[in-house]
């Protein structure tokens, strides 16, 4: 018998090396394949973000080249490799497959001399990079800094997107900090500002967290004369959101309830489904969940982790997260078919691809839409005995 349990404890010291092991190599091969893109982002950055419109043939083909390069390695990326720091999170397929769908757009876009729309979809692939970065502050930073850089037209968003897309946190923060308290930047660029508003919340909140150093700045900005009142109301709900979070005894709990407690309260601050007003509850919110799917978990769970981050980022599309919220839902489907969650996900998931195609002509969903809600429908909802 002692022989027997011995063989079973020395069997299970193999096994979890050997998954040690693999997540290492997982990890090594993630943060590899990551310096190689932000090679390539250096390479381009001149690009996206220079004044200039016109180009010789021989500039084009070298953008074109750019692009192409940046494209092809995207796509070599596994998403299975950022498992190691990310967990099973279909943000990151998610995340890979946009950018180098609009890599290819922006290619496309260059050949066809059609620059300043290429430059605008390189800034929304800015935006991927953003995306993931803001989730989780593990990985190694770009082995570049922005400040090399001379002659880019970056506004203070712009490149605050960037220093987060770099991991370059403390100095993404800092940045900020100084733009949220610069009427300039407040009344030359309302919208940027507003937005650059939500990314400071982001990094205070998901990345460096730090209720108090968030109210200290948002307190400078409610100071400020020129502050529009909706925004004023808005930072007011979130600063009352980061006291009662600096008070709370509930801090690092990382629980399905706790992500539920959180919507909970989130929901009901809102007086619409798409109020900015309980960001920092939401973003809380995604925090929790997103760690839950660091460790190993039951389908049951990861169907209603999805759920809940589905509905999450719903609220959250603004921040740059457009129709990610549509992806947890077909994930939740997919975890858990014929199930009364995934009949949820699914009529959430139909909701929003419905409202995404109405207009003032009414709503026109693509055939090939059609087909997909079609075959998703026949996997989410019960089978009929």
């Amino acid at each position: 018998m002692k022989f027997l349990s011995l063989i079973f404890i020395l069997a299970l010291g193999v096994t979890f090396c050997t998954s040690q092991q693999k997540k290492s190599e997982k990890k090594q091969g993630w943060s590899e394949s990551m310096q190689g893109l932000s090679g390539e982002v250096k390479q381009i950055l001149p690009f996206v973000y220079s004044r200039q419109i016109n180009y010789s043939k021989k500039e084009v083909k070298s953008i074109q080249n750019d692009l192409e390069n940046f494209a092809k390695t995207a796509h070599k990326i596994a998403p299975q490799m950022g498992e190691a720091y990310l967990g099973d999170d279909p943000m990151v397929r998610f995340s890979l497959d946009q950018m180098t769908s609009d890599v290819q757009r922006a290619s496309h876009a260059v050949s066809a001399g059609q620059i300043k729309y290429a430059k605008g979809v390189m800034k929304t692939v800015m935006g991927h990079c953003f995306r993931c970065h803001s989730m989780t502050t593990a990985g190694s930073q770009a082995k570049w800094e922005v400040s090399n850089f001379s002659g880019l037209s970056l506004n203070p968003l712009e490149k605050a997107e960037l220093l987060v897309a770099t991991r370059k946190y403390e100095e993404a923060t800092h940045l900020l900090e100084k733009a949220l308290v610069d009427d300039q930047f407040m009344l030359n660029l309302p919208f940027d500002y507003e937005a650059a508003l939500r990314r400071y919340l982001v990094i205070t909140v998901r990345l460096k967290p730090n209720p108090q150093r968030a109210i200290e700045t948002f307190e400078k900005v409610l100071e400020k004369k020129n502050l529009p009142y909706y925004l004023s109301r808005k930072i007011d709900q979130w600063r009352a959101a980061l006291r009662e979070w600096s008070r709370s005894s509930s801090k690092n709990q990382f629980s399905l309830s706790e992500a539920r407690r959180l919507l909970k309260k989130a929901q009901t601050k809102q007086s619409f489904s798409k109020d900015q007003a309980a960001d920092v509850e939401y973003l809380r919110a995604t925090e929790v969940l997103h760690q839950l799917l660091l460790s190993k978990r039951t389908s049951d769970e990861k169907a209603n982790i999805y759920y809940l981050l589905g509905e999450v980022y719903e609220v959250l599309d603004e921040l740059g997260y457009w129709s990610l919220h549509e992806t947890y839902y077909e994930s939740c489907i997919s975890e858990k078919p014929h199930s009364h969650l995934s009949s949820q996900c699914f009529h959430r998931l139909q909701e929003s691809i419905y409202l995404g195609y109405s207009g003032s002509s009414g709503v026109h969903v693509p055939s090939d839409e059609l087909e997909r809600l079609k075959q998703l429908r026949a996997k989410a909802l019960p089978e009929q005995k």
